[in-house]
């Protein structure tokens, strides 16, 4: 099977404006941003000669100051890794665990990618980690999120932690986070996108994402498609598949009622119900509870359900209620807008005309995303504020509408479009890019703060 090429990138000079303990986490993000040639470069040849000298390859090395060796659930997969991990962080945090979670990216402060019991680590914590990857890599160059990566596994390492959720940036098998051997890999779902790294062939990407099991280890799948790379990886790591429909089931037994089960002889939860939809992405849900299931826990049913109907994260189908009501979600690829198209059936309208505010990347499929979202009467489209944001009018061409009435209005930014549909009577729904999200949560701080 064909692998994606990477290579090894020595750095050839560091800015002599090397921040330091002293400095800011803004002066660290800008250092690291222009440290390495490449934003992405995929390969764990370099990363691993540092990971090997700060020692945090492994659960023993992530062991933390009391020596108790975490369990380690690295998640990957085209959409849904994010509420899959805070589905699991949730159940656990419930069940008095200690919980250290990497995932990204961020909305607005680079800390929200590594949490510890639900918080933000400190400035002053990821700092420290910061300085000793900086001292440790030596001539290395580490590409932006290699070196926070480095600095986030750090980070667990001086906490003490009974489970460490890792979430792959991208792909899989060369992803940073591969450097760590996980208990338990999961791979949520299968679909196109980052085309211009991972290709556009599903087995292939497949192949990549599922790179992440183990020999003799879980690999918990909760795409439902049989791709040949599964067979592959089975076969060469002799990990233990379990995949969605197969080993274990999810289906609705009565309105908004939700039943889980598992035929897995290991799995300590056969079966659980949940009395009511969740806050986050429903599609995921059965997946966490196949991974939870096979972990030494004695769940209490009814707290271990709660917890999961509660769980929530920034940006995956958040509801805002001021200054004004708004749905905000990161669709950003097909099978993350049919998803939000499905939430949207299933949720009941607060209003009969939808709007949303969209912005996107240049480097994504958005007469697809389009497609697939039915639920929206109406459009409003934005222009991002990077390099790689598209201006309103590429939107609009780029998304084709076959009706070109549906687009009411074409802004400059995030805040314009926000700024004229906040009196406006609809249900608002603002998606697309990461940068569109952040820049919603934003523009709500602002006005709220204001009064």
């Amino acid at each position: 099977m064909n692998k994606i090429h990477s290579s090894i990138t020595m750095t050839h000079s560091d800015s002599s404006m090397t921040p330091n303990l002293n400095s800011t986490m803004d002066e660290w993000m800008e250092y690291l941003l222009h440290l390495h040639s490449k934003e992405i470069d995929l390969g764990l040849e370099r990363l691993k000669q540092v990971a090997e000298n700060l020692q945090v390859q492994t659960a023993k090395d992530l062991a933390g100051v009391s020596n108790k060796l975490p369990r380690i659930i690295t998640i990957a997969g085209t959409n849904g890794k994010g509420s899959t991990a805070a589905y699991i962080e949730a159940a656990l945090m419930s069940h008095q665990q200690r919980v250290g979670v990497y995932s990204s990216p961020h909305f607005n402060s680079f800390n929200e990618r590594v949490r510890i019991q639900g918080e933000p680590v400190q400035d002053a914590v990821f700092i420290d980690a910061l300085v000793e990857v900086q001292k440790t890599r030596g001539n290395i160059s580490l590409s932006f999120f290699e070196f926070t990566t480095l600095a986030a596994l750090e980070t667990f390492k001086r906490h003490e932690l009974d489970f460490l959720i890792l979430e792959v940036g991208l792909g899989g098998r060369l992803d940073a986070v591969n450097i760590v051997d996980p208990d338990i890999a999961v791979v949520t779902s299968i679909g196109l996108d980052h085309e211009a790294f991972l290709g556009n062939d599903l087995n292939q990407i497949a192949f990549e994402k599922a790179s992440i099991a183990r020999p003799n280890k879980p690999l918990v799948v909760g795409e439902t498609k049989e791709y040949p790379a599964f067979v592959d990886i089975v076969e060469s790591t002799k990990c233990q598949l379990l995949q969605k429909e197969k080993s274990f089931d999810f289906r609705e037994v009565a309105s908004d009622r939700w039943v889980f089960t598992s035929s897995d002889t290991q799995s300590r939860l056969q079966s659980l119900e949940i009395p009511r939809a969740p806050r986050l992405p429903l599609v995921n849900l059965p997946t966490a509870l196949q991974v939870l299931s096979l972990l030494d826990i004695p769940f209490d049913h009814e707290v271990l359900a709660e917890s999961l109907v509660n769980a929530q994260l920034t940006g995956r189908f958040q509801k805002i209620e001021k200054p004004r009501a708004m749905v905000l979600d990161v669709a950003h690829n097909p099978d993350s807008a049919r998803l939000l198209n499905q939430q949207l059936k299933r949720s009941k309208r607060t209003h009969p005309v939808r709007i949303a505010v969209l912005g996107m990347l240049s480097d994504k499929d958005v007469a697809s995303v389009v497609r697939e979202l039915d639920e929206i009467d109406q459009w409003c489209l934005v222009s991002l504020p990077t390099d790689r944001g598209l201006s309103a009018e590429a939107l609009a061409e780029r998304a084709d509408f076959s009706d070109a009435s549906r687009v009411i209005g074409q802004y400059a930014s995030v805040d314009e479009a926000l700024n004229i549909l906040e009196e406006q009577p609809c249900e608002l729904i603002v998606l697309g890019s990461f940068v569109t999200i952040t820049e919603a949560l934003a523009w709500s701080k602002r006005r709220e703060s204001h009064g």
